[in-house]
Protein backbone atom coordinates (compact mmCIF):
# COMPACT_ATOMS: atom_id res chain seq x y z
CA UNK A 1 0.00 0.00 0.00
CA UNK A 2 1.53 3.24 -1.11
CA UNK A 3 1.27 6.90 1.54
CA UNK A 4 -0.82 8.11 -0.82
CA UNK A 5 -3.57 5.56 -0.69
CA UNK A 6 -3.13 4.92 3.07
CA UNK A 7 -3.49 8.41 3.46
CA UNK A 8 -6.61 8.59 1.23
CA UNK A 9 -7.87 5.46 3.19
CA UNK A 10 -7.79 7.27 6.57
CA UNK A 11 -9.42 10.72 5.54
CA UNK A 12 -12.21 8.54 3.83
CA UNK A 13 -12.37 7.05 7.45
CA UNK A 14 -11.96 10.55 9.30
CA UNK A 15 -14.65 11.99 7.41
CA UNK A 16 -17.58 8.73 7.61
CA UNK A 17 -20.47 9.17 9.94
CA UNK A 18 -20.73 7.77 13.15
CA UNK A 19 -21.63 4.09 13.09
CA UNK A 20 -24.33 4.23 15.62
CA UNK A 21 -26.48 7.36 16.58
CA UNK A 22 -26.35 9.40 19.23
CA UNK A 23 -28.88 8.09 21.48
CA UNK A 24 -27.09 4.40 21.50
CA UNK A 25 -23.92 6.19 22.16
CA UNK A 26 -25.31 7.75 25.30
CA UNK A 27 -26.91 4.48 26.42
CA UNK A 28 -23.67 2.40 25.98
CA UNK A 29 -22.21 5.52 28.07
CA UNK A 30 -24.82 4.86 30.48
CA UNK A 31 -24.77 1.12 30.45
CA UNK A 32 -21.07 0.77 30.79
CA UNK A 33 -21.29 3.05 34.11
CA UNK A 34 -23.73 1.12 35.74
CA UNK A 35 -22.72 -1.74 34.96
CA UNK A 36 -18.85 -1.82 36.76
CA UNK A 37 -21.04 -0.16 39.41
CA UNK A 38 -22.56 -3.22 40.06
CA UNK A 39 -20.12 -5.96 38.90
CA UNK A 40 -16.61 -4.53 39.75
CA UNK A 41 -17.46 -2.16 42.83
CA UNK A 42 -20.47 -4.23 44.39
CA UNK A 43 -23.15 -1.18 44.09
CA UNK A 44 -26.48 -0.95 45.35
CA UNK A 45 -29.31 -0.37 42.65
CA UNK A 46 -29.18 3.28 44.04
CA UNK A 47 -25.55 3.26 43.22
CA UNK A 48 -25.90 1.97 39.81
CA UNK A 49 -28.78 4.42 38.37
CA UNK A 50 -26.75 7.25 39.75
CA UNK A 51 -23.68 6.03 37.92
CA UNK A 52 -25.80 5.57 34.75
CA UNK A 53 -26.96 9.08 34.65
CA UNK A 54 -23.84 10.11 35.52
CA UNK A 55 -22.46 8.06 32.68
CA UNK A 56 -25.18 9.36 30.31
CA UNK A 57 -24.04 13.19 31.67
CA UNK A 58 -20.69 11.81 30.54
CA UNK A 59 -21.78 10.71 26.86
CA UNK A 60 -23.20 13.85 26.25
CA UNK A 61 -19.80 16.01 27.47
CA UNK A 62 -17.85 13.33 24.78
CA UNK A 63 -20.69 14.75 21.84
CA UNK A 64 -20.28 18.07 22.76
CA UNK A 65 -16.11 17.34 23.18
CA UNK A 66 -16.04 15.50 19.22
CA UNK A 67 -18.14 18.88 17.81
CA UNK A 68 -16.28 21.21 19.77
CA UNK A 69 -12.54 20.67 19.28
CA UNK A 70 -11.32 23.04 22.09
CA UNK A 71 -13.29 21.28 24.28
CA UNK A 72 -11.79 17.75 23.71
CA UNK A 73 -8.82 19.07 26.31
CA UNK A 74 -10.99 19.78 28.74
CA UNK A 75 -13.19 16.58 28.84
CA UNK A 76 -11.68 14.43 31.22
CA UNK A 77 -11.37 17.20 34.09
CA UNK A 78 -15.32 18.68 33.28
CA UNK A 79 -16.52 14.65 33.23
CA UNK A 80 -14.45 14.17 36.41
CA UNK A 81 -15.56 17.61 38.12
CA UNK A 82 -19.61 16.90 37.39
CA UNK A 83 -19.05 13.26 38.74
CA UNK A 84 -17.28 14.33 41.84
CA UNK A 85 -20.21 16.98 42.48
CA UNK A 86 -23.04 15.27 41.64
CA UNK A 87 -21.60 11.58 43.95
CA UNK A 88 -21.55 14.22 46.65
CA UNK A 89 -25.12 15.70 46.22
CA UNK A 90 -26.22 11.92 46.39
CA UNK A 91 -24.00 10.69 49.59
CA UNK A 92 -26.15 10.21 51.87
CA UNK A 93 -28.56 7.56 49.87
CA UNK A 94 -24.90 5.91 47.01
CA UNK A 95 -21.79 5.31 48.03
CA UNK A 96 -19.71 7.87 46.71
CA UNK A 97 -16.41 5.74 45.95
CA UNK A 98 -18.39 3.40 43.56
CA UNK A 99 -20.35 6.34 42.03
CA UNK A 100 -17.53 8.82 40.61
CA UNK A 101 -15.59 5.53 39.85
CA UNK A 102 -18.17 3.81 37.70
CA UNK A 103 -19.00 7.29 36.09
CA UNK A 104 -15.32 8.10 34.89
CA UNK A 105 -13.82 4.47 34.36
CA UNK A 106 -14.26 4.76 30.61
CA UNK A 107 -12.17 7.91 30.87
CA UNK A 108 -8.87 5.88 32.55
CA UNK A 109 -5.77 5.25 30.19
CA UNK A 110 -5.92 1.50 30.26
CA UNK A 111 -4.77 0.34 27.32
CA UNK A 112 -2.42 3.35 27.36
CA UNK A 113 -0.81 2.04 30.72
CA UNK A 114 -0.57 -1.31 29.71
CA UNK A 115 1.15 -0.59 26.51
CA UNK A 116 3.30 1.45 28.55
CA UNK A 117 4.29 -1.20 30.57
CA UNK A 118 4.83 -3.70 27.78
CA UNK A 119 7.16 -0.98 26.23
CA UNK A 120 8.88 -1.26 29.16
CA UNK A 121 9.19 -5.05 29.57
CA UNK A 122 10.42 -5.02 25.51
CA UNK A 123 13.28 -2.59 27.16
CA UNK A 124 11.94 0.27 24.34
CA UNK A 125 12.81 2.64 27.74
CA UNK A 126 11.67 6.15 26.40
CA UNK A 127 8.30 5.03 24.67
CA UNK A 128 7.27 3.44 27.49
CA UNK A 129 8.50 5.83 30.08
CA UNK A 130 6.29 8.63 27.95
CA UNK A 131 3.21 6.33 27.99
CA UNK A 132 3.23 5.25 31.10
CA UNK A 133 3.76 8.94 32.60
CA UNK A 134 1.10 10.16 30.57
CA UNK A 135 -1.22 7.67 31.27
CA UNK A 136 -0.60 8.40 34.86
CA UNK A 137 -0.85 11.81 34.51
CA UNK A 138 -4.49 11.43 32.74
CA UNK A 139 -5.11 8.96 36.10
CA UNK A 140 -4.32 11.96 38.39
CA UNK A 141 -6.08 14.91 36.14
CA UNK A 142 -9.51 12.83 37.08
CA UNK A 143 -8.70 12.17 40.75
CA UNK A 144 -8.02 15.54 40.70
CA UNK A 145 -11.06 16.51 38.70
CA UNK A 146 -13.36 14.40 41.29
CA UNK A 147 -11.95 16.12 44.70
CA UNK A 148 -12.26 19.24 42.57
CA UNK A 149 -16.42 18.88 42.38
CA UNK A 150 -16.40 17.53 46.12
CA UNK A 151 -14.84 20.00 47.46
CA UNK A 152 -17.14 22.83 45.37
CA UNK A 153 -19.80 21.08 46.53
CA UNK A 154 -19.08 21.34 49.78
CA UNK A 155 -17.99 24.96 49.84
CA UNK A 156 -21.03 25.93 48.38
CA UNK A 157 -23.53 23.72 50.49
CA UNK A 158 -22.27 22.84 53.60
CA UNK A 159 -21.80 25.80 55.36
CA UNK A 160 -24.67 28.10 54.63
CA UNK A 161 -23.84 30.44 57.77
CA UNK A 162 -21.02 31.30 56.09
CA UNK A 163 -20.75 35.06 54.62
CA UNK A 164 -18.14 36.18 52.11
CA UNK A 165 -15.21 38.66 53.31
CA UNK A 166 -16.36 42.17 52.24
CA UNK A 167 -13.62 43.88 53.97
CA UNK A 168 -12.07 45.21 50.98
CA UNK A 169 -9.51 47.05 53.00
CA UNK A 170 -7.89 44.13 54.63
CA UNK A 171 -7.23 42.33 50.96
CA UNK A 172 -5.44 45.46 49.82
Amino acid sequence: MSVEYGTAGLVEIMNMPPLFAWYWQLIVWGMSSWSVCLLAFSGSWMDSLVAFVLGMTAGCLNLIASRLKGFTNLFEVTVSIVSGFFATVFEKWTCFGAVTLSATVVLLPGLLLTTGVIELASRNMHAGTIRAAYALMIAFVIAFGINLGNSIFVEIFSRPDRKPDMNISRNI
